[in-house]
């Protein structure tokens, strides 16, 4: 039996003014964004757990509040959300969990789970100042935004044989009021409060809704294979069904499709008795691909990328370890959509990273003892 309180508390306050001068007299622009803002998250969770000859089980419950509170300093607008808002929302704050496994033999196990976590929208996706850094391509945040819940169902079949394992994953997940990306060519009024900021008079304005609910349906398959002493590969395969719930007004969003994505990574170590330096080699090489993925109003764009590392290990009991790299070897890895609507059609790429190298170098002296560290990382992020 496990229990504990969880409190999280985010203060943050940022300052950008940007100004015109005409004679003097200093006007303060659209650009500048002066905003504070406070999250509190408090939460009470237990588990159980237990093992019945050839069955174990594991049963959880978190109960939890959290509050968001933002404001724009210039115009002492307010915005953020509370969840939950009121008594009678209670029980929409307890988030349970079940996970039920069957030892089926020496190497099969298998296992049903069911858990119900929250998304929370984050600081970005809420404020609702207006990014003009590309005058064609806008953002703003929506402060109505409220938290997204998520239902998932899982069947879990893991099999282990000489050389490897294999694990089937059979999923279904309901994302109620799931946080949906929303673009809409920006209105005559929005234009003319920002004329002075030298946008797009038929610039698109992108932002976030909820939509009612996003429902995902696949399976996903990973094998990890063993050759030798010095050979391994994981290739992993998911396939998924989506269908998006969405309306705004009276603009039906809805969409669905098929999406699947690839995943293989490989690592190689060279053992040679013929030269000691080719010895403790090691070479890796990871490439995915995922497909295209339907949208509330359209699609994003397939995307894939390799990456490569090699290392070698040297000085006495391999204390020194020199390690090179490199993020996104062929330079393909962006991100893109389309957005197919009634008022416009738009194709769009990003990317976060270029390709890059990288050399680590690691000396290791001492003795090291990380054991307090072993416990359970309970790591704090929007999705819990």
């Amino acid at each position: 039996l496990e229990t504990g309180f969880r409190t999280f508390i985010n203060k943050q306050k940022s300052y950008f003014s940007s100004f015109s001068v005409n004679n003097g007299t200093e006007i303060l622009l659209p650009l500048s964004n002066n905003y504070a803002y406070t999250e509190k998250i408090n939460a009470l969770y237990f588990t159980y757990s237990n093992k019945i000859n050839t069955w174990s089980y594991q049963a959880g419950l978190r109960a939890e509040h959290s509050r968001f509170e933002g404001e724009l300093i210039d115009s002492a607008r307010k915005f953020g959300y509370e969840y939950p808002n009121s008594g009678k929302r209670f029980f929409d704050a307890l988030f349970p969990s079940l996970f039920i496994t069957k030892q089926a033999s020496d190497n099969i196990e298998l296992q049903v789970n069911y858990t119900r976590r929250i998304r929370r929208p984050n600081f970005w996706q809420l404020n609702p100042f207006i990014d003009i850094n590309d005058p064609v391509n806008l953002r703003q945040g929506n402060p109505l935004l409220q938290p997204e819940f998520t239902n998932s169902f899982e069947f879990n079949y893991n099999q282990k044989y000489d050389g490897g394992s294999f694990l089937a994953v059979i999923y279904y997940r309901n994302n109620l009021r799931d946080i949906t990306r929303y673009s809409d060519t920006v209105s005559t009024t929005q234009y003319q409060q920002l004329n002075n900021a030298a946008i797009d008079p038929n610039a698109i304005l992108n932002t976030f809704i909820n939509a009612r609910s996003t429902n995902r349906l696949g399976a996903e398959f990973t094998l990890q294979h063993t050759i030798g002493d010095n050979f391994d590969f994981t290739p992993n395969f998911n396939l998924q069904y989506r269908k998006v719930n969405a309306d705004i007004g009276n603009l039906n969003l809805s969409n669905e499709g098929f999406n699947w994505e690839g995943k293989l990574t490989a690592n190689y170590k060279v053992v040679s008795e013929r030269s000691k330096f080719m010895n403790d080699f090691a070479f890796q090489l990871m490439g995915e691909y995922e497909s295209e993925e339907v949208t509330a109003q359209g699609r994003n764009v397939p995307q894939y990328r390799v990456d490569f590392a090699l290392r070698k290990e040297f000085l006495n009991e391999k204390k020194a370890t020199i390690t090179f790299s490199i993020n996104d070897l062929f330079n393909t890895h962006r991100y893109g959509n389309i957005y197919d609507t009634e008022n416009f059609y738009q194709e769009g790429y990003s990317r976060r990273n270029v390709r890059s190298f990288r050399i680590n170098f690691t000396y290791k002296f001492g003795k090291n003892d990380f054991s307090l560290f072993k416990k359970e990382d309970r790591q704090d992020n929007d999705d819990d």
